[in-house]
């Protein structure tokens, strides 16, 4: 008994050691997963946030020319129905700023940008307006060729400015696209990695308690052997006891 009970005991250790390197193992996989995965989803946000500075700046530019066609439509017509689309941009373009001004406040370079583009803006705003009045206080017919090429000139510097901006979120889309394609791919290997180690991380726990229970067995084994031998040595005690005392309880007989 002494001898098999340290035997089952130092075969324990390497199960324990199995147990501990593949709990390990598995935290240290899924670490990796959630930190590629939360990395994957800030990608995907940054490349949302991008679309979602494009979206502005192109409905900017738009409005910047829907300004020029309401004064051009009430230059040709003195209709004042034909200033519904300067009116309509000129109140929406104040909420196109200050949506660009929070989607683009961590970002100092098209920070820096959109400072540039506001004057250019409000500058194209107050020379359509001012023309317009012109127009209402004096002879819509009259000639307005300087006109035409100062606004052009503004909204030329308008497009310039707002394409600079999309080429900067466009560069910037192109670099987080790959980020997130890199990032999806690491976590595809990484769950792919993390199925296999699993697979064989139970394969080899399976097989170390498998090896256990076989090393148990044989110990058990053996301690039923011993305890077989132990009782067979009992019983041949008894009886070499018996016969003794038997034939001592005859020797004092045939004295008598």
């Amino acid at each position: 008994m002494k001898n098999g009970t340290p035997r089952a005991s130092s075969g324990s250790w390497p199960l324990i050691v199995a147990f501990s390197i593949a709990i390990l193992l598995v935290l240290g996989i899924n670490v990796l997963w959630w930190k590629l995965d939360r990395d994957a989803t800030l990608q995907a946000d940054l490349v949302d946030h991008t679309h979602q500075v494009i979206a502005p700046l192109e409905e900017a530019l738009s409005r910047a020319s829907d300004m020029l066609v309401g004064q051009r439509g009430f230059a040709l017509t003195h209709d004042t129905e034909y200033l519904q689309s300067f009116i309509s941009a000129t109140n929406r373009m104040p909420a196109l700023i200050r949506s660009l001004e929070e989607l683009t406040q961590d970002n100092p370079v098209q920070k820096k940008n959109l400072q540039n583009l506001e004057p250019l803006l409000a500058k194209h705003e107050t020379l359509t307006r001012n023309h317009i009045e012109e127009l209402v206080k004096g002879d819509p017919l009259a000639p307005d060729l300087a006109f035409r090429r100062t606004v052009k000139e503004s909204l030329d510097g308008i497009r310039a400015g707002v394409n600079g901006m999309i080429g900067e979120e466009n560069r910037l889309l192109i670099v987080r696209r790959a980020a997130l394609d890199r990032d999806s791919r690491l976590v595809t290997l990484a769950n792919i990695f993390s199925g296999f180690l699993s697979i064989a991380l139970l394969i080899g726990v399976f097989s170390a308690l498998w090896r256990e229970n076989a090393r148990r067995r044989v110990v058990e084994a053996e301690l039923w052997l011993s305890q077989e031998k132990l009782e067979d040595r009992v019983r041949e005690r008894t009886l070499s006891l018996s016969r003794s005392e038997g034939r001592l309880r005859l020797a004092q007989q045939a004295a008598r």
